[in-house]
């Protein structure tokens, strides 16, 4: 089942993030568990931000958080999708797409003129973590047009 994210999910939320880091690659560093968790509450009520959840017998399995603004280069309303998470023992059912679908929706009702997604994932030396991209760009690309790439480069 989607539903809204409601803050009794923080906790579920905040394990899947740990989760979601570390099949990433663990580059974007040690995360602070309480900074997370003051984010997570900001995002559910701050204007133009949106997150749904997926959950199955009382426990989620997955989240997606949605961040519609005006682009000011050009006026126009779009949608980005910030962070698509789903634990991988629930990856071969309809999970992810449900949520891409409820974030769709989302962006619709935000009159938004189009969302878009990205898919980054790297280590701690900044080496690619191609794994992670791969598992990501084949599932986005079935359900949306690549349009792009991310490039990282540390700064020392």
């Amino acid at each position: 089942m989607i539903r809204d994210f409601s803050v009794t999910d923080v906790n579920q939320v905040i394990d899947l993030v740990f989760d979601y880091a570390r099949e990433a690659g663990g580059g974007i560093g040690k995360l602070d568990k309480t900074k997370l968790i003051e984010f997570v509450k900001k995002v559910n009520i701050q204007k133009g931000y949106k997150v749904f959840v997926s959950e199955r017998n009382e426990t989620i399995n997955g989240f997606v958080c949605c961040y519609a603004f005006n682009n000011p280069w050009n006026g126009m309303s779009e949608g980005m999708i910030t962070f698509l998470y789903v634990d991988p023992k629930y990856r071969q059912g309809f999970t992810a797409k449900d949520l891409l679908s409820y974030a769709e929706q989302w962006f619709r009702d935000c009159d938004c003129k189009f969302f878009n997604a990205s898919v980054r994932g790297f280590n701690e030396d900044f080496t690619a973590n191609n794994a992670f991209v791969d598992n990501g760009d084949e599932f986005f690309s079935r359900m949306m047009t690549p349009c792009g790439h991310h490039y990282i480069k540390e700064i020392v």
